[in-house]
Order: C-alpha cells, then structure tokens, then sequence
C-alpha cells in the first residue's frame, strides 16, 4: 500500500470518464482489478468498454476521474510507459488513404496530444528502425520472383531500406555501425538479385538518401547522395544539369 490506496490492485479507476466532443463515451466509472485477477467487462455497444481499455493501455486520456495502472497514473495518452501493459483494442485500423504519419496524428490530434509533430516522428522513427532492412529485403525479394515468374515488372517500385538513419549509442538498440551495415547488406541484396534477372537489361535503380540530416534534400536535391545502378548508367559521365556537377556512375 503506497498510501493512496491503490497499492495492491493492478487496475483501478475511480470516476472515470471520457468525452469525444458531446459524446460521452465512459460515464465516471469506478473500477478496482487486482494483482493477477481476471476481469471481464460486459456491456452493449456505445457502453465504453472499449474506451476504458485503451485508457489501461494508454492509447487515450482520461477526462476526469482517477486511472491507475499498476500503481501509476493515467494522466495523459501514453502515460503508461514503456514497461506498462500493452495490446490491442479490437483491431488496429488505419485510413488506407493517408501516410503513416497522418493516421498517427490524427488520433493524436483528437486526443489533445502531440500537437507539435514529435511524438508522432519520434514513434514512427522507432518504429521503422525497429524492423531489420534484411527482413525488408526478404518481402520485397518474395514479390519480385513471383513478378519474375509472370515475366512483368512494374513500370515503377520503391522501396524503403531505413537502417542507415541509425539511432544512438545508448546499447538498447543495435550500434550504429551494424544499422549500417543491415543496410549495405540489404541494398546490395536488391542490386544483386535485379542484376541477375531478366528485366536488367531495361532496369534502372536510384539509391537515395531519404533525410540528410540539417539541410535540405527534398527540396534542394543537390545536397543528397545518389547512385544510379544500371545498364544506362556510364562510368564517369558529368551530367550538365547537376548543380554543382557532380560524376554518375561508380
């Protein structure tokens, strides 16, 4: 018992309650689950059985009331912690219209958090490095033979290999210099494996750098590397509309 009274339970809510704008989608619950105990919540649809369990994950904030998840405080989405209880609530869904970044910040948005872009980035960040390139390069060398078995290539395909952004030195994530070479690894993979088919003699491939770090790349192309690998590209040759010139080739 820490003195609050919420010591010896898992779960405990207290007045709980949550609105999505008019709506009211948990009406101030009060809830106690303890230490390996099993709860079940029952109720019909629009009851707010699921909102009550996003909150225990911290996908959404409480409104008012008190939340407690193994003893610590529910105030605010994704206030549960890394070594706090994780899930899914149903499903998860997202707007096959938008970008990854747009159906996280939507959420966000709503819930009156992440307003300025960081929380988003920094998960998305995580999340994309959390994934080797090498089991990336696995995906995509499955769909390729099985283009290669049809005998027809997209006009167009682009692949993401984001290893190489790395992440610090902290020893909780890979060291910087075996991000990198997940990543060497994984782009000479995709080179060897179009070299050797039959599409390569009318294939390019461009390897660029997605985020050059304290400049501008999207915008001012000049300050990115780029390789081009192909049976077009010649060794040597200074493109006239490089700025500042720049050699193509190896």
């Amino acid at each position: 018992m820490d003195g609050s009274g919420v010591g010896v339970a898992a779960v405990v809510g207290r007045g709980v309650g949550k609105r999505f704008g008019p709506t009211v989608a948990l009406d101030r619950v009060d809830l106690a689950v303890g230490v390996g105990g099993v709860h079940g919540l029952l109720g019909p649809n629009g009851a707010g059985k699921t909102t009550f369990l996003r909150m225990v994950f911290g996908l959404v904030r409480p409104d008012e009331g008190e939340l407690h998840v193994l003893g610590r405080e529910i105030r605010r989405a994704g206030g549960v912690g890394p070594d706090g209880p994780a899930g899914f609530v149903e499903s998860p869904r997202f707007y096959p219209c938008l970008t990854a970044e747009r159906n996280l910040a939507l959420p966000a948005a709503y819930d009156g958090g992440g307003a300025d872009g960081t929380v988003v980035g920094d998960a998305l960040a995580r999340v994309d490095t959390d994934i080797p390139d090498q089991y990336r390069a696995d995906i995509w060398q499955r769909y390729f033979k099985e283009y290669e078995k049809k005998g027809k290539l997209p006009g167009f395909t682009m692949t993401a290999l984001p290893q190489d952004h790395t992440i610090d030195t902290s020893g909780i994530d890979p060291y910087p210099t075996a991000m990198v070479a997940d990543n060497d690894l994984a782009v000479g993979r995709v080179v060897d494996t179009i070299s050797h088919s039959k599409f390569w003699k009318d294939t390019a491939i461009f390897v660029v750098q997605d985020d050059s770090q304290a400049g501008v790349d999207h915008v001012d192309g000049h300050r990115a590397p780029l390789w081009v690998i192909s049976p077009y590209a010649k060794r040597g040759a200074v493109p006239g509309r490089a700025n500042p010139p720049q050699e193509l080739g190896d």
